[in-house]
Parts: C-alpha cells; structure tokens; sequence
C-alpha cells in the first residue's frame, strides 16, 4: 500500500516531469539516478525513497526536497531556485 506522502511525491513527480516536457530518462540524468530507480518510483513499485533521493529528484526542478510531498507544488523553472 502506497501511504499519502508516497502518492504526493508520485504525483508531483508526474506533474513536475509533465510541466518541464521531461522524459523518465531526462529526469533520472539530471538527478543522477538510474533510469530503472526512477521508473520505478514513478511506476509506484518503489514508493519509499530516502531524503537524499528525494533532494536529488528536487535539485532538478530547483526546489527544496520536501516540496514535493507537499500538497501544492510551487511554480518552477529548471535551473532556478523557489
């Protein structure tokens, strides 16, 4: 079972890569994660990511870590911080 924070940081995950016109691939590079970590994130198979996970998928769209289990995402630009 996916808890609330999980299904936040999924969805806001989504909503982030959907915003940005990135792809899984694009995402998991600029993170420096692997392609398969990341998909699986998304995909819901690995809800549970540690705080420095968490920190390198934010460092991407230029935001602290905890605002993506946050329930309203701000406005961001790659690159820039908010």
């Amino acid at each position: 079972m996916v808890s609330a924070s999980s299904h936040r940081l999924i969805e806001n995950l989504l909503r982030l890569r959907k915003r940005h016109g990135l792809t899984q691939e694009q995402v998991a590079e600029l993170s420096k994660l692997d392609y398969k970590f990341y998909q699986s994130i998304e995909a819901t198979r690995r809800p549970n990511v540690t705080l420095t996970t968490l920190d390198q998928l934010a460092s991407v769209y230029g935001i602290p870590g905890h605002r993506l289990i946050s329930p309203r995402l701000p406005q961001t630009k790659i690159g820039k911080k908010t």
